[in-house]
């Protein structure tokens, strides 16, 4: 806007410097002429003398007057008077008009530009935000796939400790590099209505009414992206407060099942001191063969499955040592494989939470999925 005004400034001075100096130019041609007039007694010739007086001419023809140097003849004997007459000066309102008109017209070019850089960079700013929201469909379908590909292999009692995928693509970080003021005017840049469209005596209510739909479409986008953000963190928390908890009950799982066997070396060597046939006594051969079946194989490696032990090997030794409940002996071994049963419900409810937890986000990243396309042609003003 400034550099328009200077340049048009700079424009019209030039123009009235031209002018002033085209007008001291005719001053000076007219005071040539005066004395070239005055000189030209001297020089005049016999020629021209003679055909003056046979014309007798006292008034001289405008031929004679022009813009470069003449001799004008006159009689000799008689005074001569020459008088220089100048036309009526007129204004010359276009030659005026015209710096005013190129000032104005500069400022309207000036005002179009701007307005159309605007838009360009309003557009190119909301197809980034088209852009980003796009590039969300896949890596929510690919987290929806990994949730329940999870579910499947938690729900399975021979996957101890399924691994969780999480796409970092759908944190929402992205967007908060993006102008909300852009989004909005981008929003209104694309359901706008014309001019034309806009009947004059509703024309404020109906852009009250527009700009009211306009806010609206981007509060729905920014929330869009909100459940975005906050679906990513409660994956993370989720996942993190399964890992700890399982973790916390399978560490006491641990504890546990190693008081358990020391409660079980106990009681055998408390039936053998009895003289007692290990190899045959009812009261220890069950909790022996369970022991070699489930125990042993993973005595190096430590690595048991808490699910396969409760079903297949806790559970059947209390139904073993309820009938010898009358033993104190047994009491101590019993409370031990009571205590293993808890942490293994336990590490179960973690298990639990994380399954309810995953199906809530498939359900709610299903929901952003059926909203993304239609929010994308609103924000761009589809119908």
């Amino acid at each position: 806007m400034k550099k328009s005004i200077i340049v048009s400034f700079l424009f019209i001075t030039v123009i009235i410097g031209h002018t002033k100096e085209k007008d001291n130019k005719l001053v000076d041609t007219s005071q040539n002429k005066k004395t070239i007039a005055s000189n030209s007694k001297s020089q005049s010739k016999a020629k021209n003398l003679t055909t003056i007086s046979k014309l007798k001419i006292d008034t001289l023809e405008s031929k004679y007057l022009n813009k470069n140097e003449a001799i004008i003849p006159v009689e000799p004997n008689k005074n001569t008077k020459i008088i220089l007459v100048k036309e009526k000066n007129e204004t010359d309102y276009p030659k005026y008009l015209l710096p005013i008109f190129t000032l104005l017209l500069g400022i309207l070019i000036n005002k179009l530009l701007d307005k159309y850089t605007d838009r360009i960079k309003i557009k190119k700013a909301g197809e980034r935000w088209i852009v980003e929201l796009r590039s969300t469909e896949e890596p929510i379908k690919a987290q929806i796939e990994s949730l329940e590909t999870f579910i499947e292999l938690l729900s399975n009692q021979e996957n101890e400790h399924p691994t969780l995928s999480i796409f970092t693509a759908i944190n929402g970080e992205v967007f908060k590099s993006l102008d909300k003021n852009d989004l909005i005017k981008y929003i209104e840049q694309k359901n706008e209505k014309k001019w034309y469209q806009l009947p004059l005596y509703r024309e404020d209510i109906l852009k009250r009414e527009e700009y009211k739909k306009i806010v609206e479409i981007s509060n729905k986008t920014h929330g869009h992206i909100s459940i975005l953000v906050h679906q990513f963190e409660m994956i993370k928390e989720k996942w993190d407060s399964y890992l700890t908890g399982t973790s916390t009950h399978t560490t006491a799982f641990t504890k546990d099942l190693q008081i358990f066997n020391k409660e079980t070396t106990i009681y055998s060597v408390s039936l053998e001191k009895e003289g007692a046939n290990m190899d045959t006594d009812s009261r220890f051969k069950p909790l022996f063969d369970l022991y070699m079946a489930y125990i042993y194989p993973h005595r190096e490696t430590g690595k048991y499955n808490p699910l396969i032990l409760e079903t297949h090997y806790f559970l059947p030794i209390i139904k073993f040592l309820t009938p010898l409940r009358l033993d104190e002996r047994t009491i101590p071994l019993a409370s031990a494989a009571t205590s293993c049963l808890n942490d293994i419900a336990g590490i179960k409810m973690e298990k639990t939470y994380m399954i309810e937890n995953a199906n809530t986000l498939i359900r709610r990243y299903k929901e952003q999925l059926e909203d993304l396309n239609p929010l994308i042609n609103e924000i761009e003003g589809v119908k």
